[in-house]
């Protein structure tokens, strides 16, 4: 029987190079799924100072890096966009305070729509009623699928007024304990009832 003749060094290069090739496409492929499964954030390092040593801070040399490389316009256009970007449920659990009280049944209580997104849009709308008072901006609220968008202006004035909101809440609650602490000092049952009420009102604002 005969033999098949030594691969030529012609074909033995064709292959190597279609093995390499191949690895190469593979790598990058599973690169690219790494990538598409995350959520990449793509961070912009700074010199604090030209020698490169710790504990040295040049507040010069670190705005004109900022400046020149385009950090300073891309707020700027950020700001002018939309860089508040909440998914439905962030966006009732960080500003569910800000719902006028007589429209708690849709965010609370067994009349609440039990979808997250159908929670969101409820107090999206709430927010932007002319009831509210925030006064926010034309389209300063925008609704998605998932999230929604807020320009600067809105998100200030959202996180303003839930800061209000926390303050007087926290007042609030201890005023009620203090009425609470004295009503059972006193034993009388009239004022602990109502300071049990008051309290128990205050609780749910704050949550």
């Amino acid at each position: 029987c005969g033999t098949s003749p030594p691969p030529t060094a012609t074909a033995v290069t064709a292959a190597e190079a279609k093995t390499v090739s191949s690895g190469f496409r593979q790598s990058l492929a599973e690169l690219m799924q790494t990538v598409n499964s995350a959520e990449p954030h793509f961070v912009r390092c700074m010199k604090p100072n030209t020698q490169k040593v710790p504990e040295r801070f040049d507040s010069k040399y670190t705005y004109e890096q900022m400046l020149h490389s385009g950090i300073f316009e891309a707020v700027r256009i950020r700001q002018s966009g939309f860089p508040m970007r909440l998914f439905f449920a962030d966006l009732v659990d960080r500003y569910r305070l800000l719902m006028p009280r007589a429209q708690w049944g849709q965010l609370f209580g067994p009349r609440a729509p039990a979808a997250s997104v159908d929670r969101g849009r409820a107090l999206v709308n709430a927010l932007l009623s002319k009831e509210n008072g925030l006064e926010l901006e034309d389209k300063g609220l925008i609704m998605g699928k998932t999230k929604v968008f807020g320009r600067a202006l809105a998100m200030n004035a959202l996180e303003e007024t839930r800061h209000q909101k926390m303050q007087t809440a926290k007042k609030d609650r201890e005023d009620a304990q203090s009425a609470l602490k004295r009503a059972v000092e006193s034993r009388d049952i009239e004022p602990l009832v109502k300071a049990i009420v008051e309290g128990a009102d205050e609780s749910i604002q704050s949550q």
